[in-house]
């Protein structure tokens, strides 16, 4: 046994056998554009503290849905292009 508790979750990185990188497909796309905003949360938070609320505002107010059009619309004219990866079954990222 080691030090984590039995009870404890498991957060340990996923083996590469549970892991499946493949082309996107069109079940995926709303999980990949919600990946896509969450992922870029902080980044529009780093902003948002560095510009202000009301420049930032003024600059990228619709952002998510705009980050998330983009990405769904990647995915659907270049699928070739877009990839996800799955672990157990579940898209946890894209490319």
């Amino acid at each position: 046994m080691n030090a984590r508790s039995a009870n404890a979750p498991d957060t340990a990185t996923p083996a590469l056998s549970d892991r499946t990188f493949r082309p996107v497909r069109p079940a995926d796309i709303e999980r990949i554009a919600q990946i896509a905003v969450r992922a870029w949360q902080p980044i529009h938070a780093s902003y948002r503290q560095r510009l202000g609320d009301e420049i930032h505002a003024a600059l990228h107010t619709g952002w998510e849905a705009r980050k998330a059009e983009s990405v769904r619309n990647a995915a659907r004219t270049r699928p070739g292009c877009v990839y996800v990866t799955e672990v157990r079954g579940k898209v946890v990222g894209f490319t």
